[in-house]
């Protein structure tokens, strides 16, 4: 309890925040400016592997 009494009564300065892990963005094809917001894409690339039996 002493440690957060002494967090909230000094001023420290926010350490700079990182880059996101994983951030959704928007992307329209050829410019279509009517792209739907379904279709948004992620930074965050994912390997999606099928298994099959032999």
């Amino acid at each position: 309890m002493s440690t957060v009494v002494f967090m909230l009564g000094n001023e420290t300065v926010l350490p700079v925040p990182k880059q996101p892990a994983f951030i959704m963005k928007k992307s329209s094809p050829k410019g279509d400016e009517t792209w739907s917001s379904e279709c948004a894409s992620s930074v965050n690339d994912v390997t999606i592997s099928m298994v099959q039996a032999r």
